[in-house]
């Protein structure tokens, strides 16, 4: 019997295999109807895109007190650069 919390966990693994192929990325980007559907059911996982707005969702989520882990980086840093730079900011 599949139960809630496994399809969860499906939904929650493709949405990720969406998000780390640019190709499907971009294309879903440029389709609103999918891109909208997608951004509502992506909002539970996403805190915000970029620093700042990750940074005061977190905090309203610990003021509820709700535990939490942020990824910051994110899912399409493909060089040592990028990497390196978000680490430097997060510091």
């Amino acid at each position: 019997m599949v139960t809630t919390v496994d399809l969860e966990k499906k939904f929650t693994e493709a949405m990720k295999s969406i998000a780390r192929r640019a190709d499907l990325k971009a294309y879903i980007e440029q389709t609103p109807a999918i891109y909208q559907l997608l951004q509502r059911a992506a909002t539970k996982y996403v805190a915000g895109y970029n620093r700042q707005a990750g940074l005061e969702v977190g905090r309203k989520l610990i003021d509820k007190g709700y535990p939490i882990s942020i990824e910051y980086i994110g899912e399409n840093t493909t060089d040592i650069q990028s990497c390196e730079a978000a680490l430097l900011e997060m510091k």
